[in-house]
């Protein structure tokens, strides 16, 4: 049977759903692997949901990492591009809005799904890698953590114990990253040892091992506090911190070398009395900084609302420059606070517009925002101190945690 003749056996055609071929595992041992594969890499991702329960071994290929990484760098997609999942959570539930035509002004309302946890606890951080997201709780009463990792698209989860050693919430940073060498997902936790001490501790588990390890970690040049959720950019995880001179510092894991160091950022934002909040975000394997105003008085003619900053490897390989790439204005006649939240896979800009409780996106190649709906859920958290409940996802994946 040629392949012309194979792929005639998968059409699906007419009305009649007694007619239609069923998929069953016999069909799909008859079929070559490498037409698996290629079939597979062809369809949308919610047919792939349904297409796991054929045979086993297709929904080893459909959960597995490198297929997930195959359909996000294919030249061409047939369904539409999904350029970023918002998730949110208010009263336990977390919820999520995929964003499929984001500059039509389009999105859809995925089913929430309600986080059952031991007891009361406070979101402490959230990071994703390769659309998983990793979400991190603090329980006082019980003087513990909790941490989830979550497929908000297929919403399967996991939890992830937390370390015995790692007894409260502040200070404590917690990353989530892909090692290429040992082929397995890392989450890392690290803690200054105590509020005076500029030594931290570093605890990595991965998804295969599921059990905590001590690594060593180097002295900082002082102590530093925890301060926005990290990025995932390659085998490297980075944190924003706050240093006891109230300077601000990039700290980078690596997750295969598992070795700690920290990063000079751009002179024009490293001082907190600079007055400028600092975030970071990635695009296409790249790193980036926002900084933007923490006052809220300046109005239309006054600073941008967002620099936008790179930073690039020079030649040698040993250092490293910041390039500001970006100047992202307010929105007209606008006069409040401006944040940035993240960036879609076309490189465009998605803002939280304080004041308003509303949501922006800064379309570069035309210069102009556009108004981005919202639900009603979603813009209460938009407009109140639980933004940092804010997840900002920018693939779909069917990668099983």
């Amino acid at each position: 049977m040629d392949r012309d003749q194979e792929l005639s056996r998968l059409r699906v055609s007419g009305s009649d759903p007694n007619k239609r071929p069923k998929f069953t595992e016999e069909v799909a041992r008859e079929l070559p692997q490498h037409l698996h594969y290629s079939i597979l890499l062809l369809l949308p991702v919610k047919s792939l949901l349904r297409f796991r329960s054929v045979s086993k071994s297709w929904n080893e290929i459909i959960t597995g990492r490198s297929f997930s990484m195959d359909r996000i760098s294919r030249p061409s997609r047939t369904e539409p591009v999904v350029t970023a999942i918002i998730s949110y959570e208010l009263d336990g539930t977390r919820s999520q809005i995929s964003v499929d035509e984001i500059c039509h002004e389009s999105y859809r309302l995925l089913k929430p799904r309600k986080f059952v946890l031991p007891c009361e606890v406070i979101f402490i951080s959230s990071s994703s890698c390769d659309g998983l997201s990793l979400i991190s709780y603090w329980c006082f009463r019980k003087k513990t953590g909790y941490i989830r990792i979550w497929n908000s698209f297929t919403e399967a989860s996991r939890d992830i114990s937390w370390p015995e050693d790692f007894d409260r919430e502040d200070s404590t940073f917690v990353g989530f990253g892909y090692d290429f060498k040992a082929q397995d997902y890392k989450v890392v936790m690290m803690t200054v040892a105590s509020r005076e001490s500029n030594q931290v501790q570093i605890h990595v588990t991965s998804l295969k091992s599921s059990f905590w390890r001590k690594v060593d970690a180097p002295m900082l040049a002082e102590s530093v506090s925890a301060s926005y959720d990290s990025v995932t950019v390659g085998e490297d995880i980075y944190w924003i911190a706050r240093t006891e001179s109230k300077n601000w510092v990039l700290l980078k894991f690596n997750v295969t070398e598992e070795k700690l160091r920290s990063i000079l950022l751009p002179q024009e934002v490293i001082s907190f009395a600079s007055k400028k909040e600092v975030k970071l975000g990635h695009h296409n394997g790249a790193l980036f900084l926002y900084s933007y105003e923490q006052d809220w008085q300046f109005g239309e003619d006054g600073p941008p609302a967002v620099d936008v900053w790179t930073r690039r490897i020079r030649s040698n390989g040993d250092k490293s420059a910041w390039r500001k790439v970006l100047n992202i204005p307010k929105p007209s006649a606008y006069n409040g606070h401006v944040i940035p939240l993240g960036i879609t896979r076309e490189g465009d800009f998605i803002l939280v517009v304080w004041e308003g409780m509303g949501l922006k996106e800064y379309i570069v190649k035309q210069g102009r925002h556009v108004d981005l709906k919202v639900d009603r859920n979603l813009s209460r958290i938009l407009g109140s101190w639980l933004l940092n409940q804010v997840s900002f996802v920018d693939t779909e994946t069917l990668i099983s945690p």
